[in-house]
């Protein structure tokens, strides 16, 4: 199992979930803003997250780079409220509705990791 982690202009190949927790670890330590990181899984599915902030933002592309573009339904529902992290280059919003604390956000990318498939622990809707 590869998974392929690209964040800042940076590649990285990592071989185990324990390994991508690890370089996510880092990612999340060494940002100097709320950074978009993005997963390639071995079968061909993208995870992106959001890394340096208390807050995350997580998409799941089963059939990348197909829709549907999944988001989890996160804790906070003001319909108004934006966060905002940086991604290939500029500054992109999303709904705070949409995020997850860092910790849930992380438990989360590690069970799509672990399975490739959205899992019932959070509501999902399309983006």
């Amino acid at each position: 199992m590869t998974i392929t982690i690209r964040c800042d202009g940076r590649e990285w190949r990592e071989e185990s979930p324990d390994a991508v927790d690890d370089r996510l670890n880092q990612l999340h330590d060494a940002a100097e803003r709320p950074t978009s990181a993005s997963l390639e899984l071995s079968g061909g599915q993208v995870v992106d997250l959001a890394v340096g902030s208390d807050r995350s933002f997580v998409q799941f592309m089963p059939n990348a780079p197909d829709p549907p573009y999944l988001i989890p339904v996160g804790d906070r529902p003001d319909e108004r409220a934006v966060f905002v992290f940086f991604a290939d280059g500029h500054w992109t919003e999303v709904l705070q509705r949409n995020t997850l604390p860092i910790e849930a956000a992380r438990k989360l990318v590690r069970e799509l990791v672990g399975s490739h498939q959205a899992p019932d622990s959070v509501g999902w809707e399309e983006a």
